[in-house]
């Protein structure tokens, strides 16, 4: 127990280092191209903080690696560190710096970092569409009674082709969907296909969420996500395969109740040790009634030997084809990291919402070990973050620098040193704070589990 977990962290700890490695990288990039392009001299590009690991010159810029994986900078030639150079130096660097720029071109430099992660979020989701992912089918599961969805029709086992007119293919595509509605009044609109038919269901929300500090959007809509009760195999000699069942088959009633789902199936095996189930499948278009009596086991439920089928499709497109859709899936995906931002800023979400490296390292793992194309995705979502987090108006981000630019364009002249410092000393405070919130947040959710 005790060297899984290790093996756990550790695992998550590389991967979050690598997540990280790749976004910084990407950002920082993009300051560096559009900074090259104006012809400005830049003395240090640096993965991480701190004391170097590793450290190389490529051109005339010194390139590091940090110590502290938590971000990085571009450091530009500013005019007061001319100063120390000699005549001829000085006079070669002199239209080299970044402040000797006009205001609208070091927006286009601070733009450039943010830029580059939505580009690399659209070519994660590109990869993802042109290799091809295996991805489970989502369909509803247990409907509570009396709740928004059993009021809206479902029933359970209705596969789900679209929320809010957004096209969904996976379980992950179901749970961003709804997570971009929390805060909001109005309705959820879910189309879908049950039984051969394609449907649609509206169920009502108000202030859905608002302020929760652990909002579970499927807990509050009455509905779960399961697949049905499809066989996939039957062991040899098993309680199954003494009453008939075979791979292929679909369970449709337990007892006389309806029981489409897996979950139904495994309740009603569990709960039923050594005591004969009626059970109705269907086969090949035909309806067979099955008598099936669970065999106890150790820790005394009901156990058959069978494995489940679970719909899956695979998910691939030619290189041409993928492009729109993956623009599609980083365009729909900022505007909703957008619309959370918004909805923190206003209380509408939840500040423990927030999490930080401790969760990232912890999903990180688990996507990783789930399969590449779930990194990739959580790649492309990190990386959006990255971008619209860094545009927030916080005089320490690339946002809170161009507010200074655009105040110098309006003012016709920059804005004073000495403000500049002293937002950029709030900033850092901001930053800080942030962080140890996220921290916080991410500590609460390990302790409480």
């Amino acid at each position: 127990m005790l060297v899984e977990l290790l093996l756990s962290l550790v695992s998550g700890a590389f991967w979050f280092v690598v997540i990280i490695a790749v976004l910084v990288t990407s950002h920082e990039l993009g300051h560096y191209l559009v900074a090259r392009r104006f012809g400005i001299y830049i003395l240090q590009f640096s993965v991480g903080f701190g004391p170097a690991i590793a450290r190389w010159r490529w051109r005339e810029t010194e390139c590091r690696v940090a110590c502290i994986p938590l971000g990085g900078y571009v450091r530009m030639l500013e005019s007061s560190q001319l100063g120390g150079l000699d005549a001829k130096e000085r006079e070669e660097l002199e239209g080299r710096t970044y402040d000797g720029l006009d205001p609208w071109r070091r927006i286009a430099i601070l733009l450039g970092g943010p830029f580059a992660n939505l580009v690399l979020a659209f070519v994660a989701y590109w990869l993802v569409l042109v290799i091809g992912a295996t991805v489970v089918v989502p369909h509803v599961g247990k409907v509570v009674p009396d709740s928004p969805a059993a009021e809206a029709g479902l029933v359970g086992g209705e596969e789900i082709l679209a929320i809010d007119g957004r096209e969904i293919a996976s379980l992950t595509d179901v749970g961003l969907a709804l997570s971009s509605r929390l805060g909001e009044t109005g309705s959820i609109e879910i189309a879908g296909r049950a039984r051969g038919m394609e449907r649609a269901w509206s169920l009502p929300i108000e202030s859905w969420h608002t302020g929760d500090d652990d909002p579970n959007p499927f807990l509050s809509l009455g509905f779960g996500l399961d697949h049905p009760a499809l066989i996939s195999e039957v062991q040899e000699g098993s309680p199954a395969d003494v009453a008939g069942l075979e791979p292929g088959d679909r369970i449709t009633y337990i007892n006389g109740v309806p029981a489409s789902l897996w979950v139904d199936f495994r309740e009603a095996v569990q709960g039923s040790p050594e005591r004969a189930l009626a059970i109705t499948v269907e086969r090949e278009g035909a309806t067979l009634p099955l008598q099936l009596t669970p065999e106890r086991t150790a820790d005394g439920t009901g156990r058959v030997g069978v494995l489940a089928r679970v719909p899956t499709r695979l998910v691939r497109q030619t290189p041409w084809a993928a492009v729109p859709d993956a623009f599609a899936d980083t365009w729909n995906n900022t505007a909703m990291t957008v619309d959370i931002v918004r909805k923190m800023l206003t209380l509408a979400v939840s500040h423990r919402n927030i999490s930080g490296p401790i969760t990232i390292a912890d999903v990180a793992g688990d996507f990783a070990r789930a399969g590449w194309e779930h990194y990739l995705g959580l790649l492309a979502l990190l990386s959006i973050s990255l971008g619209i987090i860094n545009l927030l108006p916080i005089p320490v981000l690339d946002g809170g620098q161009i507010v200074f630019c655009a105040a110098e364009i309006v003012r016709r002249r920059p804005v004073s040193a000495r403000v500049q410092a002293l937002g950029n000393q709030v900033g850092i405070g901001l930053v800080v704070c942030l962080m140890l919130l996220a921290f916080y947040n991410d500590i609460t959710r390990y302790i409480t589990g």
